[in-house]
């Protein structure tokens, strides 16, 4: 049989050397007897047999390929290596040509005179009047390198065009090396969406090198445009240069434009390289490259060493303008002059520890030798920036200790920065003991990342007592922009910044008082006091993402137009505030006093301060030896101030009702909290456009159990991960034996318990009761539950209205669901709907043991557990027979029916209970039987409108426990009537209404607020607000 086999193979190879077009090369094609290549038709007999791609080829004489245009109807010559069928062999040109090659693929990938290559070998080629087209991983040498590919001694002459990673000699490198090459070629893009083209590569990526290469043409597309690659990721460019025209497509988008490299990221280094020529872009163009990090948020940095372009030279979009890299003519020249190196004490003066930097043309000096982390400085004078206007260090490595000096007037206003500061880029840098007065920049928001008096991003740095001063940002920033601005820095990364203060004015979309994105960072002991004006607003930090504020303090006006915090605004993934707080009752934010993440009433606030940042908890509250005792709601209160500790717990000695404290929460909890099976009333929360929002808004690695939580009224247009109890549950917290019932209303990630349980957080033993209306990830009992997060024992039984990714229990899941189930209505009107889950993330979602009531939910389907009738989710057999179907392993219940062998007896069934469905059996620390009969609401309930905003129509919901004559009517906000919705005789039960966005004549009405009204019975009810946006 094997004898066979192998006849076969022989009998295909030999049919595939007859059946090839062209001439067979001689040789074998082993590497000690490679085939000869000497005419056009041996490179036709390659193209055409693809068994002959692992094999040895060597080049013995120059080919005139020019005939390749006449080939294959026009469409040229067919690459070498297909996706289905690589190039593996070697290729060896022996320093011959290949003139005149022809192709002609517009629609077609991988294209090159080599296609897909893997783990080849391409040395000493020469292409001579190229001309390639394809759509993408177009070059002329070769259109895809992908894994321990080597390229050595080639070049390409001609034009070369394409879509998307285009390069004059690969298209796209994955994990391999290009050296010794050059290319001079004009590249384009096929049309004016065409990015990603380089020089010699296109895109260069994960761990690929780039060595001993230089580019002399023009490269032309519209974005992600560079003279030697159009994207560096994870990859190393090393002794290359460009020259000629770099441009963008202006008139499209012509965005992240550089000489060297269009997008220099993620841990990438250009070393040794330089650029002469010109740059034309829209935004983000620069002399060597266009955007250095990712526009996402990313905590790698990208490195530049010994690498410029000279500034007096290189026009970039017709100017000078500075950027990373810049050279002064003299010294570039003389940086050429001398084999790419300068000599540091040619120009600064060195005491044994720094080089002193005593002036402005001092200062200058770190333009080329800033990017090295070898050298530190040290300030001796103060340095005055007032005829300077737009000069700055676009990139610094090194050390700079301030000595505390000033430096002043930094005026920055130019729109061709990425990132913006006295630094537009620290790595591994430190800068200490500075002062910087009257700072001014202004630079358009639509061009950066990063902004900041000092900085525009810090990675891997330590930023230590530095003040600044003044106006940063611009006033006519756009809503829908995520640029980065900070008093102190726009985003940090792995950054230590302390003993630091700002002062004066910030504007900017992700705006905070110091920080604009904080990323596994720390901020300790600084603080501010500047006027804040943005889209998103913290006060000290924006968002604070995996990071540390601790000891740290804002003062000072708030305007935004989302979100808010007076100290942060957005906490993400393991977010921790310690002793940190601003002034509740003297910051004013959008002109009201608002509790956000960090609120302190001014006595507690002022005692802090008096105190050196000291509050004694045991002067206001009474410890019974393990717990703090919270016997009333000024006792519940001062978890704003103890609450952010992570070592004090609490107890709950009585009950607390929040009639009288409509908008009051505490934002942030890091500590435990036991309910001690009490109960809290009445939570009223109304803001519009908020994150973060319960009665506990974010959680850090807690406790929270045996608490019952009554009569919850949630309104929350625009808002984010919302919960009854728990806005953002993260970061190993644990949510235990607790009830909730009420009614919630806001924008997304919308729990009746949780809003989002995150990152190996809990939810056990708990149900709730709500009625829930919102857009998309809307859960009974939580909204979305997240990396390695687990809900068990647990069940819901409200209402749900929404949009899309909606269920009975969880609207998304990404984790485990364990021994849940769900019976209350659910009301889709977009997608992924189901009775107890809406929608998972199938690689990392788990439902085991779970189930839904197909009949009261209105479902039929779910994107996990298993659907059952009523009368089944009311027999105990159902959770304790392994016969059920859907149930691998019995849940715990009393007596020990059927196949349940457990001995903690979570669950009990009743008729008399719960409606019959399964309950929390007694001995339960948490909520008592004559509670768990789930509560139907006795008073009419407007539920709320979805969506909201809203354009050009909404759907409005109301409950009535008894048959009744019901009217909704819309309002203007000058109270005059527009709409009468509805006015009609209702049986008891839910309804939705729609409502047009029209008049009571049918006209449209025009954007703006806009109030409804619930009359039951000629009583007026309730009144809720809804948004039109047109």
């Amino acid at each position: 049989m094997l004898k066979k086999s192998f006849s076969l193979l022989i009998v295909l190879f030999i049919s595939s050397i007859i059946f090839a077009d062209g001439v067979l090369p001689e040789g074998s094609g082993t590497e000690a007897d490679p085939y000869q290549v000497e005419i056009l038709d041996n490179l036709l007999w390659i193209s055409t047999n693809p068994y002959s791609w692992s094999s040895y080829f060597v080049q013995t004489d120059d080919i005139n390929a020019s005939d390749t245009q006449n080939w294959n109807n026009g469409d040229g010559f067919e690459p070498i290596g297909i996706y289905e069928n690589r190039f593996t062999g070697s290729y060896n040109g022996q320093y011959h040509i290949i003139d005149g090659l022809y192709i002609n693929r517009e629609m077609e990938y991988n294209i090159g005179l080599f296609g897909f290559t893997e783990g080849t070998v391409l040395e000493n080629i020469g292409l001579l009047n190229t001309n390639v087209l394809g759509r993408g991983k177009v070059g002329g040498l070769a259109g895809y390198l992908r894994i321990q590919c080597v390229v050595t001694n080639c070049y390409v002459e001609g034009l070369i065009s394409g879509d998307s990673f285009v390069g004059g000699l690969v298209g796209d490198s994955v994990s391999s090396s290009i050296s010794n090459c050059y290319t001079s070629c004009t590249i384009t893009g096929v049309d004016n969406t065409s990015s990603s083209l380089g020089g010699i590569v296109g895109r260069n990526v994960s761990g690929s090198i780039i060595e001993n290469c230089y580019a002399l043409g023009s490269v032309l597309g519209c974005d992600i445009i560079g003279g030697v690659v159009a994207i560096n990721n994870s990859s190393h460019i090393i002794n290359c240069y460009a020259t000629g025209m770099i441009e963008g497509t202006t008139s499209f988008s012509g965005e992240m434009i550089g000489g060297l490299a269009g997008l220099n990221e993620d841990n990438s280094i250009i070393e040794n390289s330089y650029f002469v020529g010109t740059v034309s872009g829209n935004i983000q163009s620069g002399g060597l490259v266009g955007q250095n990090n990712s526009f996402t948020i990313e905590e790698y940095c990208a490195t530049i060493i010994n690498s410029f372009y000279n500034y007096d030279a290189v026009l970039i979009n017709g100017e000078h303008v500075l950027t990373i890299g810049a050279l002064y003519d003299e010294q570039f020249n003389s940086w050429l002059d001398n084999d790419l190196y300068l000599d540091i004490n040619d120009y600064l003066t060195f005491d044994g520890e720094d080089y002193l930097i005593s002036d402005l043309n001092d200062f200058k000096q770190l333009l080329a030798f800033g990017q090295f982390e070898e050298y530190s400085y040290t300030l001796t004078n103060d340095i005055n920036l007032e005829n300077e206007d737009d000069f700055y260090i676009p990139y610094f490595s090194g050390s700079l200790n301030g000595n505390l000096n000033v430096i002043r007037n930094l005026n920055i206003s130019t729109n061709a920065l990425f990132r913006y500061g006295l630094f537009s880029n620290l790595y591994n840098a430190s800068i200490e003991n500075l002062i910087l007065e009257n700072v001014n920049i202004s630079c358009s928001d639509e061009v950066y990342l990063g902004g900041g008096g000092l900085a525009g991003s810090s990675y891997n740095s330590i930023i230590s007592n530095v003040q600044v001063d003044g106006s940063i940002g611009n006033e006519d920033f756009s809503i829908n922009d995520f640029s980065l601005v900070g008093g102190l820095v726009g985003f940090c990364g792995d950054t230590t910044i302390s003993d630091c203060f700002v002062s004066g004015f910030c504007y900017g979309p992700v705006l905070g008082g110091l920080v604009g994105y904080s990323s596994n960072s720390t901020v300790t002991n600084c603080n501010v006091n500047n006027s804040k004006d943005g889209n998103s607003v913290g006060g000290l930090v924006c968002i604070n993402n995996n990071s540390i504020i601790s000891n740290c303090y804002a003062e000072g006006t708030i305007e935004m137009v989302y979100n808010s915090g007076g100290l942060i605004a957005i906490p993400e993934d393991n977010s921790t505030i310690i002793n940190s707080y601003y002034n509740y009752d003297s910051v004013l934010i959008n002109g009201e006093n608002l509790l956000t993440i960090g609120a302190l009433y001014e006595t507690e606030y002022d005692n802090w301060i008096n105190n050196n940042l000291y509050l004694n908890i045991d002067e206001y509250l009474t410890s019974n030896g393990e717990y703090y005792l919270i016997n009333n709601i000024d006792d519940f209160k001062l978890l704003l101030a103890f609450g952010l500790s992570s070592e004090y717990n609490f107890l709950l000695m009585n009950d607390i009702d929040l009639n009288s404290n409509n908008n009051f929460y505490i934002p942030y909890f890091a500590g435990h909290f036991n309910g001690n099976d009490y109960s809290i009333y009445n939570i009223n929360l109304n803001q519009n456009f908020v994150n973060n929002y319960g009665l506990f808004g974010y959680t850090n690695n807690v406790t929270i159990e045996n608490i019952k939580l009554l009569n919850v009224d949630l309104d929350l247009m625009g808002g984010f991960n919302i919960g009854s109890l728990v806005g953002y549950c993260d970061n190993y917290s644990k949510i235990n034996n607790c009830f909730v019932n009420g009614s919630i209303s806001g924008s997304s990630i919308i729990g009746g318990l949780v809003g989002i349980s995150n990152n190996n957080s809990e939810v056990n033993n708990c149900f709730s009761d709500c009625l829930i209306t919102g857009a998309s990830n809307i859960g009974g009992l939580v909204g979305r539950n997240y990396n390695f997060s687990a809900i068990n024992n647990c069940f819901s039984t409200g209402t749900i209205v929404a949009g899309s990714s909606i269920g009975g229990l969880v609207g998304y899941n990404r984790a485990k669901i364990m021994n849940c189930y769900s019976y209350g209505s659910v009301v889709g009107t977009e997608w992924d709907i189901g009775g107890l889950v809406g929608e998972v993330y199938e690689v990392s979602s788990i439902i085991d043991n779970s189930f839904w009531n197909t009949q009261t939910s209105g479902q039929a389907v779910s994107a996990g557990g298993t659907g059952k009738t009523t009368a089944e989710m009311q027999d105990v057999a159902t959770y304790t027979s392994l016969a059920t179907v859907g149930l691998d392993e019995s849940w715990d219940f009393v007596g020990n029916p059927f196949d349940d062998v457990g001995y903690e007896d979570f669950w009990n069934i009743d008729s008399s209970i719960n409606n019959g469905y399964p309950y929390f059996a007694n001995p339960f620390t948490g909520v008592d039987d004559e509670e768990i009969i789930i509560v139907t609401h006795q008073t009419p309930k407007l539920i709320g409108n979805y969506p909201n905003p809203f354009n050009p129509e909404t759907t409005i919901s109301f409950s009535i426990p008894i048959e009744s004559k019901v009217d909704i009517s819309v309002f203007n906000i000058k109270g005059q009537k527009v709409k009468i919705v509805t006015n009609n005789l209702f049986e008891k039960g839910m309804y939705s209404i729609l409502w047009s966005g029209d008049d009571d004549n049918g006209k449209l009405v025009s954007s703006g607020v806009y109030f409804y009204r619930l009359t039951v019975n000629g009583k007026t009810e309730e009144i809720k607000k809804c948004l039109l946006l047109k």
